[in-house]
């Protein structure tokens, strides 16, 4: 969603592709949002702060008017100055009409990921299919960086650490792969029903991934039907194409 204005009594303009646009009182946005609760955890600029000096003032000003602590801006002004870890690592992601089908993983190498740098969080992002490059301030480099240096200190071999990726369930985790079984770490921001930084067995992850999968697949279908007035298994029984009106009689 877009934070798109504040006014004076602390109240937010909030765009919400899901439900809306609504003034918000800041203390229930960021705390129990529509009292679902969803919290204001992590921010994304549409204009760089690092680089436009009014989107920084910007940024100050808002932080004034809710009362907050000075806004800090941890990272380099150009990413492009920033050092880059040497250490790269795997990067999977599943789908979860798949988990919610099979409640099974069936993870997909999608590319690799430098480890986070240790002073400034960037990391290198390399796509699969020979894409070019690119420098990324991922919101999960702080507690990466930490169960990274965790597992380090704790003494085990690790024959092979991995990201792992559901996108829709907005999950990204350590895998640490092994013969002798998988283990996986949600790195924060978590979802709720999962704990940053706790090492799940594979089959204790796939079945919460699983229950969470049908239940996001349950919400996509409902949002479809409330769309276009039907459901995507009443289209895969007439066949029709629900983003397409029907076609006029002759």
């Amino acid at each position: 969603m877009i934070l798109a204005g504040i006014a004076t009594d602390r109240r937010l303009e909030v765009a919400d592709p899901a439900y809306g646009s609504a003034a918000e009182p800041y203390a229930s946005f960021a705390g129990d949002y529509l009292q679902l609760g969803g919290r204001w955890t992590h921010s994304y600029f549409l204009v760089d702060p690092r680089t436009d000096d009014r989107a920084e003032d910007a940024l100050r000003k808002v932080a004034s008017l809710l009362m907050l602590p000075t806004l800090q801006l941890p990272f380099p002004r150009s990413l492009e100055s920033a050092t880059v870890s040497s250490v790269d690592v795997p990067v999977y992601s599943a789908r979860v009409d798949e988990l919610a089908a099979n409640g099974q993983l069936a993870p997909r190498l999608v590319g690799s990921e430098s480890l986070p740098d240790e002073a400034t969080g960037v990391v290198r992002a390399y796509p699969e299919g020979g894409q070019a490059p690119s420098l990324r301030l991922p919101s999960y480099a702080e507690s990466l960086q930490r169960v990274v240096s965790n597992l380090r200190n704790s003494g085990r071999r690790l024959p092979e650490l991995r990201l792992f990726k559901v996108p829709s369930l907005y999950i990204t985790a350590v895998w640490v792969h092994s013969a002798s079984g998988d283990t996986f770490l949600p790195l924060d921001p978590a979802p709720r029903y999962l704990r940053a930084g706790h090492e799940y067995e594979l089959r204790q992850f796939e079945l919460i991934l699983r229950d969470h999968a049908s239940s996001r697949m349950r919400d996509i279908e409902h949002e479809h039907t409330m769309t276009y007035g039907f459901s995507e298994r009443e289209n895969r029984d007439d066949g029709r194409d629900p983003r397409s009106p029907d076609e006029p009689e002759r």
